[in-house]
This record gives structure tokens, sequence and C-alpha cells, in this order.
């Protein structure tokens, strides 16, 4: 969002002197910010649902669903994650934000869509083929989102986001366990149990 701030002459005013507005709406300041609401990181989108009703695995705890395959869609827009209601363990964690069985869940969550949006992005030859946005919004696409998974979570000290994507991309395809083991150290899963 911009945010433009104007002070306008109100009135005619009445002068000789050069150099001095004297038209009403004659603009004597402005000022423009770019601002991204809720911060530049954007919150990820959580629904909770009943799993039995919506026709999806009724055990399992959540549900991480990505529309198509367009990289430059807004990432919030394109992302998704149902938690089942359905679930004990997932209710549980829903109410209770404190405890050991809600950090693991949450904990779980984090290194799941970690692995399910950046796994998916490696085998999308779309996404890998894409040049990286200079537009300052570019981080609020999937590409962006997945390109910030990879600097914050798997990328190694010294590496570039597109560094990290072609040496997860060519690990994925070698050793998928050793894939998913990177995203567990990277997020670095499991956490210590805080209660």
């Amino acid at each position: 969002m911009t945010v433009e701030t104007l002070i306008e002459l109100a009135a005619d005013l009445p002068s000789d002197r050069p150099f001095v507005a004297t038209r009403a709406g004659s603009i004597l300041w402005s000022d423009q910010i770019r601002i991204h609401l809720e911060g530049g990181a954007g919150l990820l989108p959580v629904a909770p649902v009943s799993f039995s009703e919506a026709g999806l695995p009724t055990g399992s705890a959540w549900y991480v669903s990505m529309d198509g395959g367009d990289w430059q869609q807004a990432a919030m827009g394109s992302l998704l994650v149902l938690l089942n209601e359905d679930n004990p363990a997932v209710k549980e964690a829903m109410e209770s934000t404190q405890g050991e069985l809600s950090g693991m869940l949450w904990s779980i969550l984090e290194a799941d869509i970690v692995t399910d949006l950046v796994g998916r992005a490696l085998d999308d030859e779309a996404f890998v083929d894409e040049t990286p946005s200079d537009d300052p919004d570019g981080d609020l696409t999937m590409a962006g989102l997945v390109r910030a998974l990879v600097r914050t979570y798997l990328a190694r000290p010294g590496e570039s986001a597109e560094q990290a994507i072609k040496r997860l991309r060519d690990e994925r395809r070698r050793d998928p366990s050793r894939f998913r083991a990177d995203v567990h150290a990277g997020v670095k899963f499991p956490r210590e149990a805080t209660t």
C-alpha cells in the first residue's frame, strides 16, 4: 500500500511576492511511503476444517493447499493450510498454544510446509527456470515465498538463494530423504519441548 501525505493551500491568498503559493489547491508539501500491511512477511492463512465433511483423509492432521503452478501469484492468495478439527490432537493444539503436544504439532507443520512448498518448486521446471523478480513486491509471490524459505532455512553460509535452489534440486533428485533431513535441520526439527 502507498500512503501519500499532502499539504495544500485551502484558499486563495493575496500576495505579490515571487515563489509564494497563492492559489487554492497548490501543493505546499508532499511525501509518499510504501508499506506492507501486516509486515513484509505476511501471515500464513490457516483454517480449521472438518476433514470428514471436506472429503479429505479423516485421520490426517492438516492439508497444505496451493493453487496452480503460477509462481508469480500472490502467495497469500494461493496458499491455505487446512487444519483437521476432527483430529483430537490438532483440536487440542488449536485450543492450547502452550504445552508439549501443541509445540510438537506446530513444529511438524512448519517442517511440512517448508518441505512441501520448496519441494514442489524444485520439481517444477517453470520455477527453476524463472528469474528472480526485482520488484519490491516480488517477495509476496509464491516464488518470493519459496526463495525466502530457502534463504531462511536451507541456504548454507555464503550461499545465495539461487545457488541453494540449484543444490537442493540436484539433492532432491538424487536422495529425497536427504532433502527432507536438510529441511528438518534447517527448521531445527524437532525442537525441545516447552511446557
